[in-house]
């Protein structure tokens, strides 16, 4: 059985999982034409910046807390914290690579090199304290 090798340099310096998109993005007949999209499993920042260096293939994905770093926006400690509103949207851009960070019922932090935030809009959420459906930005 034939290993997998990798012989880039940024490629060696990402994880296995990390690793495992890169080889499917291996397959795409011309990446720079693709979009990646993918959970938190397998984002990190180093493979955001290997799939747009070496193959110009964007990415989207849910990120956890460990894998972004520490950019300059609320921590996900801070954004538990009561007194932060649901609908609160930090966001950090740097080199191309885009950090966003959101409270819903649940903290999701984007790692992204394809969107930006812009256009926001509202969503429709059931708020128990009112017992109806609120507005959330």
């Amino acid at each position: 059985m034939k290993r997998w090798s990798t012989t880039r340099a940024e490629e060696k310096a990402i994880s296995v999982t990390s690793k495992v998109v890169v080889s499917l993005v291996k397959t795409i007949k011309d990446p720079s034409y693709a979009a990646v999209y993918a959970d938190n499993c397998f984002t990190s920042i180093g493979l955001a910046k290997c799939l747009r260096s070496e193959y110009g293939c964007r990415y989207v994905g849910t990120a956890r807390e460990n894998r972004v770093g520490q950019p300059p926006i609320k921590s996900v400690k801070e954004m538990r914290k009561k007194t932060t509103q649901r609908g609160t949207l930090g966001y950090v851009s740097s080199d191309g690579i885009l950090v966003a960070r959101w409270r819903e019922n649940r903290i999701i932090t984007i790692l992204s090199t394809d969107v930006g935030v812009e256009p926001m809009g509202t969503v429709e959420r059931y708020d128990r304290a009112q017992k109806e459906k609120v507005p959330i930005p």
